[in-house]
């Protein structure tokens, strides 16, 4: 599961968390596209009884330290 942590990290930190500001489409899907990528990944931890660190993770990169709402 370390490995899946690992890839959250990566994700985390190379997303743009302004995307959805974008008036260029080009980074708005792109910018969709990891945060979906993000949320398939801690769902995955979350079933996997990693949510504590994911979300750490989550708010660690996050803007501000905003808490995840994956379900």
């Amino acid at each position: 599961m370390q490995d899946k942590l690992n890839q959250l990290e990566e994700l985390l930190k190379h997303h743009d968390w302004y995307y959805a500001m974008s008036e260029d489409m080009r980074y708005f899907r792109s910018g969709s596209k990891s945060y979906d990528e993000i949320w398939k990944l801690m769902k995955e931890l979350k079933n996997n009884n990693h949510s504590a660190k994911a979300d750490d993770l989550y708010k660690s990169y996050a803007p501000g330290g905003s808490k995840s709402n994956y379900s």
